[in-house]
């Protein structure tokens, strides 16, 4: 499930590192979607279609929606991860930013010294930062400000709270897209949750898609496993 930019296409080189019996489909969100948590998660779930073993996995904008979407599927969804996520509203100045003209909105995200510096880090490569800029550039400034002001409050702190699956979240040490308090009370809502640290920018699952299938293989093994 795929961040603000909502294509989903950004996850081709950690597609590319999963392996095995692993079946995966990336899910998208049409730029006409209505502006409501609600309408996503009704949308990601007519995307997983009767699928009914189902693992979640969140990208930054896309976590509250998992976390609701969980909740509606029931014993459908065996397992959750977030990555780089937040239940809570991400940043103190969501609200500020949602305000901004939709031509600013759609310039800012075109801006590639503040993608590197916030998404993908200094040390991206240029192919990782190109891919993410290209992405970015797609978004018209309508499309960010509706999706910027579901963040204000997205409200999926109680849901969370009511999860009964294994639930993993991979915390990018290097995130300065996010505020630092979102990912702490993140793991204060989820207390049962495993913690995965890993060393890298907001973009984990584009910046590390080897270490992140890792991570994230090796702790499938073992909750499906013990929840079997």
């Amino acid at each position: 499930m795929p961040g603000l930019d909502g294509s989903g296409h950004l996850f081709a080189a950690f597609e590319s590192c999963i392996a095995g019996d692993w079946k995966y489909r990336r899910l998208n969100y049409p730029a006409d979607l209505p502006a409501s948590m609600g309408a996503y998660v009704a949308h990601a779930e007519r995307s997983i279609g009767d699928e009914q073993a189902v693992v979640l996995l969140a990208e930054s904008f896309s976590g509250p929606v998992a976390i609701h979407l969980a909740r509606r599927l029931g014993n459908r969804v065996k397992a959750l991860v977030l990555c780089a996520s937040f239940a809570t509203r991400p940043h103190l100045l969501v609200a500020w930013a949602s305000q901004w003209p939709e031509a600013w909105l759609a310039g800012a995200a075109r801006m590639r010294w503040a993608i590197r510096g916030f998404c993908v880090g200094h040390r991206a490569p240029p192919p990782i930062l190109g891919a993410v800029e290209a992405e970015l550039s797609k978004l018209d400034g309508k499309t960010i400000k509706q999706r910027l002001r579901m963040l204000i409050a997205p409200d999926a702190a109680d849901a969370l709270a009511r999860l009964d699956i294994p639930v993993l979240l991979l915390q990018p040490t290097g995130d300065r897209l996010l505020d630092p308090w979102a990912p702490k009370r993140l793991e204060e809502l989820a207390p049962g949750a495993h913690i995965e640290r890993l060393d890298g920018p907001h973009f984990l699952l584009q910046t590390e898609p080897q270490a992140c299938w890792r991570r994230i293989s090796d702790w499938l093994t073992l909750a499906l496993t013990l929840t079997a």
